[in-house]
């Protein structure tokens, strides 16, 4: 063997430094770019439901395990919902944000993953979280995903919270799509969201007109006298 030669075959020293890589990244740049690096390596889940199915076999109890939060990350991102659904139920933490605060319902309603997302709030995900943008995400879901931002206003999200540019989800509801193949969906979002914006404000403005006009005195009220059962 010549001086200097490595005493590891090539192959196992480049899966050692792909190992080492993977965890540095992991661990000090954060989920998004390792989430993005499995995205370039084609996350296959025919090849990660059997991992997955180990994961939870082997620990009952995945909550606060980081291998299983970003395992539910990479699901999420990639549109799985068994293997969403195994993890959740496992106990992994449904929201699990990332280094700018992007949680996994953030990750769906940008890329309008409906049923996801219905497993998510199902099992507590916060509705009105938002990124370092200040996005939430009915901000995301507000241009092209209808069936989404129903599915978040119907679980309460927020129509005045503001990202960092001052914006609402019904301003960005008012943007034009990106390009002309979300037309439609656009359409569906902007009535919807514009709809759901003038009946909070009708029904605002009915309650403030029922509390400065008093009760209406369509029936009388009853006062229960003790008295007034001894003298019939």
């Amino acid at each position: 063997m010549k001086k200097g030669a490595s005493h590891i075959g090539p192959s196992l020293k480049d899966a050692f430094y792909a190992a080492v890589y993977m965890f540095c990244t992991r661990k000090y740049l954060g989920e998004k770019l390792a989430s993005a690096m499995v995205v370039q390596d084609d996350w296959e889940i025919d090849e990660q439901m059997p991992r997955i199915r180990r994961m939870v076999k082997a620990h009952r109890d995945l909550k606060n395990d980081k291998n299983a939060e970003f395992a539910l990350g990479c699901a999420v991102s990639h549109n799985c919902p068994e293997a969403v659904r195994l993890l959740l139920d496992a106990g992994v933490a449904p929201d699990n944000p990332d280094k700018d605060g992007s949680t996994n319902l953030t990750r769906t309603a940008i890329s309008g993953y409906y049923d996801v997302a219905v497993m998510l709030i199902d099992k507590g995900a916060k509705i009105d979280t938002p990124d370092r943008w200040g996005k939430t995400p009915l901000m995301y879901a507000a241009n092209n995903h209808p069936r989404l931002a129903e599915l978040l206003l119907q679980h309460g999200a927020s129509l005045h919270l503001r990202d960092r540019n001052g914006k609402t989800a019904v301003d960005l509801a008012m943007l034009p799509p990106e390009h002309s193949g979300l037309i439609e969906p656009h359409e569906k979002c902007r009535v919807l969201i514009v709809g759901a914006k003038e009946k909070e404000e009708r029904e605002t403005q009915e309650h403030e007109t029922y509390l400065s006009d008093g009760m209406p005195a369509t029936k009388p009220i009853k006062i229960f006298r003790p008295l007034s059962l001894l003298r019939r």
